[in-house]
């Protein structure tokens, strides 16, 4: 018995890359590979999951046991593969691992490879989602709610970190879960409708990017960033601006009450000196002091303008600062809005996958009561 358990915990490759290619190639446009098996249109249970992994190469490399199994009930784990992108710049820019992490920088979108390869038979299609713990942690998975059958390739998913810190991610750890539909399809050449997916055939996951920053039609690349970086990076530098300027008109407003405070000294002086010397020049003087007087008040009074008008333009750039932060926390509800419905969304999956199950059951032992 120990003995069994033991290897139960060891986790198997029961598919290599290789030979699932070869399978896949082997079947590739032939009907059903199981059709003795009789197994309904529906999704696909872990027993048929792995029996038509086995049999057709769907996905690869395919591992069953261990401590943590990556087979579910009706679903398989995918990883972070070994190459991630991001989009800045205008250029497509690799993401590095550092011992073994992948890191998502707070506000911002990657582009990341799953482990996994796929090719699909003409008869099954694929939905995959992002593990809930990553939902709840503020990650989000931006792609399509299908991947159609006859798609052989590698998946590109887009993650969004919507949170304001850093998200680490290892390489050992689940990142999606992948489920598979068998549809009503017959394969045949004479009969088939429907063409194998525009990106069939894509293992790079740099042509998926390339595919979507396409030209609208005035030769420029369609820039795939995060909006709510942009706008918190806009606030800063709107704030940082703000404090510069203010930080000039202090320095403004102090240069000019200096030279008041000169001018006074010196009109204290001069006022000395004139007392003193009353008899040999008084009127003369009066005039040129109040001639000095004059000119000083004016560079004087250029200065505070300059200053007022420098500090009225604070007052606005602050004013339009606290207009950005009044967006950015509507946004942030938002976002906090749709994540919420995502869960909401997870939960209302989970319980049709349940009754899914309970249906799936209640079939069987319908079928079995009737043998």
């Amino acid at each position: 018995m120990s003995g069994e358990g033991d290897e139960a915990s060891v986790e198997q490759c029961l598919l290599t890359n290789e030979a699932a290619d070869q399978l896949a190639r082997d079947n590739d446009g032939k009907p059903d590979a199981l059709k003795a098996k009789k197994i309904p249109p529906s999704l696909l249970s872990a027993e048929h999951i792995k029996d038509y992994v086995l049999a057709t190469g769907l996905i690869s490399p395919f591992y069953f046991g261990g401590e943590k199994p990556r087979l579910k009930k009706a679903s398989y784990e995918g990883r972070v593969g070994k190459v991630v992108y991001t989009f800045e710049d205008g250029k497509i820019k690799s993401v590095p691992f550092k011992d073994g992490m992948l890191k998502i920088k707070a506000n911002s979108i990657v582009f990341v490879e799953c482990d996994l390869n796929f090719r699909l038979p003409e008869y099954i299609a694929l939905r995959f989602n992002l593990q809930i713990k990553h939902v709840h942690r503020g990650l989000l998975l931006g792609t399509g709610p299908i991947v159609d059958p006859g798609f052989w390739g590698k998946l590109c998913i887009p993650l969004h970190n919507l949170t304001s810190e850093d998200y680490y991610i290892s390489e050992n750890e689940g990142l999606i879960w992948v489920e598979f539909t068998k549809t009503t399809s017959t394969v045949s050449k004479s009969t088939a409708v429907g063409v194998r997916p525009s990106t069939s055939g894509f293992w790079d996951i740099k042509k998926f990017i390339l595919k979507a920053v396409e030209s609208n039609g005035d030769g420029k690349l369609i820039e795939i960033q995060s909006s709510i970086n942009r706008v918190v990076l806009d606030a800063e530098n709107q704030a940082a601006e703000a404090k510069t300027i203010a930080s000039r008109s202090e320095g403004i407003a102090d240069k000019a009450n200096g030279r008041v405070n000169r001018i006074a000294w010196g009109a204290g002086i001069v006022g000395s000196i004139s007392v003193l010397a009353i008899a040999v020049g008084l009127a003369t003087l009066v005039v040129n002091q109040q001639s000095f007087y004059d000119s000083q008040h004016q560079i004087y009074k250029d200065y505070v303008d300059e200053a007022a008008s420098r500090i009225d333009n604070f007052n606005k750039k602050a004013e339009s600062l606290g207009e950005v932060s009044t967006d950015i926390q509507m946004k942030l509800s938002k976002y906090a809005a749709i994540e919420q419905r995502l869960s909401e969304l997870q939960r209302k999956m989970e319980s049709l996958e349940s009754e899914n199950e309970a249906l799936r059951q209640s079939v069987a032992k319908i079928n079995s009561s009737s043998k």
